[in-house]
């Protein structure tokens, strides 16, 4: 069922790996990089498992009609253990993007030494 705040959910999953990784980061040592790229996996990753189990409940809990309540409880959990086993994957994907793209930035800017 499409809701708004899916779409909250969903910003919030691509945001705060940007947070946990490049912002305030200075790209100078390699080790604080690292860690902090890590750690950005793995807190995203821990979101997309809560924000799984909190969009059913939710979904739930909005549902209305008695086929509204099927629909969000059918299946036989797919889309939990599809976040426990791979939702690592697109806040990896991110930490990449937000990596290069910095890379990026910082060739084409001209340096102030």
């Amino acid at each position: 069922m499409p809701y708004f705040y899916k779409n909250i959910v969903i910003v919030v999953g691509i945001l705060l790996p940007y947070f946990v990784f490049a912002y305030r980061n200075r790209f100078n040592n390699a080790t604080l990089t690292l860690s902090r790229a890590v750690g950005a996996v793995i807190i995203g990753w821990a979101y997309m498992l809560v924000s799984t189990l909190l969009i059913t409940d939710i979904d739930l809990k909005l549902a209305k009609t008695e086929q509204e309540i099927q629909l969000v409880s059918s299946g036989d959990g797919a889309k939990h253990a599809a976040a426990l086993l791979v939702g690592w994957f697109p806040p990896l994907l991110l930490v990449i993007v937000y990596w290069v793209v910095h890379k990026i930035i910082a060739a084409v800017r001209p340096s102030n030494g």
